[in-house]
């Protein structure tokens, strides 16, 4: 599809906000009730004699195995209907970051941004919030795009082999190793993550534009999903 007939467009950030995991965490406990509840009532019943001795163990496993994908439909049509507020609009003049009662970023494409994108592996650190949830393996890349003192940062996570179209084919992005800032021992292993301060001499070698980027990803960034991601970066590199 031709890059002018999708824009305008609006990337919803953040989908997994912290209403809808508490939406989740909440719709859990009262599927596994009503599936434990219905499976309970109607197993003596139906179930052959030999097998209505087992109402409990059949309601547990029953009532698990269909409150997942129940909440899996649940947390999809959530997403659809209860967005974060924080977007980022793209549209043929530039792209805006917009966040519920803050003025918005704005990035014209006739001043020339400059972008830098980075990625690094979701292991050899203590993780915390959103990444503890997602597997080891899988990797965050990001892009930053930049004009005079104005700035906005997408990023998203994805599986080795869904990331490796921008950690293995995009030269421009650069791999960070997360492990060069945190500490290491048993204190830093009971201790709550945390997100450290970044070693001077990572800011000043070679990579110390990405790993300012990077600081600024944890406060400023905005998580997209991994088709917006790649919308995200096609229409940068039609516009720049």
């Amino acid at each position: 599809m031709a890059i002018s007939r999708r824009v305008p467009v609006e990337l919803r950030a953040d989908q997994e906000h912290a209403g809808i995991r508490a939406a989740v965490v909440v719709g859990l406990f009262l599927f596994l009730i009503l599936f434990y509840l219905v499976i309970n009532a109607l197993w003596p019943a139906l179930a052959p004699e030999k097998l209505a001795d087992y109402t409990f163990v059949v309601s547990c496993g029953g009532a698990l195995g269909l409150a997942l994908p129940a909440l899996w439909l649940l947390e999809k049509q959530l997403k659809q209907v209860w967005p974060s507020g924080r977007a980022i609009f793209l549209d043929d003049a530039g792209v805006q970051a917009r966040e519920p009662e803050m003025a918005p970023v704005q990035i014209l494409w006739a001043d020339k941004p400059f972008q830098i994108s980075w990625w690094f592996y979701l292991r050899g650190y203590p993780r915390g919030g959103r990444e503890r949830r997602l597997p080891k393996h899988w990797v965050c890349v990001a892009t930053q795009l930049q004009a005079g003192e104005d700035f906005i940062i997408v990023y998203t996570y994805a599986p080795p082999k869904e990331a490796a179209v921008w950690t293995h084919y995009e030269r421009a992005f650069r791999q960070l190793n997360p492990a060069d800032i945190y500490k290491h021992g048993l204190t830093s292993r009971l201790a709550a993550p945390v997100r450290p301060e970044i070693p001077a001499k990572l800011l000043l070698g070679q990579d110390g534009k990405h790993w300012q980027a990077e600081q600024r990803r944890w406060l400023y960034g905005y998580e997209l999903e991994r088709d917006d991601f790649q919308t995200f970066m096609d229409i940068v590199a039609h516009f720049s």
